[in-house]
């Protein structure tokens, strides 16, 4: 996992707690769902990250 990677994730831990994050972080989609729910646009900026590092990682 790269630079961008790692703050994304470090920005993600600091709005959940540990449970909900593993939760959220194994469906970017939910996560990005949420995030546009909840109006967080940097959230959801960063779960299009994570998405993207996800791809990478599986495709």
């Amino acid at each position: 996992m790269g630079v961008v990677g790692k703050t994304a994730v470090f920005r993600l831990q600091c709005y959940f707690s540990a449970k909900e994050f593993w939760m959220l972080y194994q469906d970017a989609e939910m996560l990005r769902t949420y995030a546009t729910m909840m109006q967080l646009k940097q959230l959801a900026a960063i779960a299009s990250v994570l998405d993207l590092m996800i791809d990478d990682l599986v495709g």
